[in-house]
């Protein structure tokens, strides 16, 4: 019996280290971290993808396929009060129908106690009823893809004084919802060399690069942030 348990820890374990390392770890690191040798990985590999963890290889390295990724979350009731606060006020700033928001919310539901559980749907509803935006969409899919994974994104912007749209390419650091509605993009410019801020709803199309690149450690989001009372700079 323990020995079952010790492996179901483990196969846990494996699995969330997979989903934090968005470039996939070697068999020897995760043998590493695990304290048990190469052999006794490759079962657990097995056993995660039979179980339905999408995982791609490439060689001897193995990650997971975050787009098609259920992540399998239990909570109390005090923090699904919390999820369901966070709920509300994503409903209140979010510009645009987002299908996602939509499906995390409905996900939500399935595992909320009354009264959360109405009250979350109810919340879902309310965004769902919204025209959906395809573009909106696909611009965010690709920020949020190349900010997980390090990627630079090329942007094509329209600048709101101007109207002229501008190419543009960004290292992705932080994506930041605006008090006053509406979701940023903060990043590095390579064409500004300087720390610049896009309003998504203001991007004509976006495309994800095989360039990589590195957070600097000395960015704090919320230094960068102190000084905005409300307003992206």
């Amino acid at each position: 019996m323990n020995r079952a348990l010790s492996r179901a820890a483990r196969l846990r374990h494996i699995e969330n280290l997979l989903f934090r390392n968005p470039h996939g770890l070697r068999v020897a690191e995760m043998a590493a971290a695990c304290n048990v040798n190469r052999r006794t990985i490759y079962r657990d590999i097995s056993l995660l993808s039979d179980s339905g963890v999408p995982l791609w290889q490439d060689q001897n390295r193995y990650g997971i396929i975050r787009e098609q990724y259920l992540a399998t979350v239990r909570l109390k009731f005090h923090e699904a009060v919390a999820l369901y606060i966070a709920s509300r006020l994503l409903s209140r700033h979010a510009d645009e129908h987002n299908p996602h928001i939509i499906s995390a919310l409905n996900k939500l539901v399935a595992t909320f106690p009354d009264p959360l559980a109405t009250h979350t749907s109810k919340t879902a509803e309310s965004i769902q009823n919204r025209p959906i935006n395809h573009t909106y969409v696909k611009i965010l899919e690709t920020i949020a893809m190349g900010w997980a994974e390090n990627r630079k994104i090329k942007l094509w912007y329209r600048s709101p004084r101007s109207g002229q749209v501008r190419e543009r390419t960004l290292s992705p650091y932080l994506l930041e919802p605006s008090p006053a509605g509406g979701l940023y993009v903060i990043g590095y410019d390579d064409w500004a060399k300087e720390l610049r801020t896009f309003k998504l709803e203001r991007l004509e199309d976006a495309q994800l690069l095989q360039d990589g690149y590195e957070i600097p450690i000395s960015f704090d989001p919320a230094e960068h942030l102190a000084n905005s009372w409300g307003i992206m700079t």
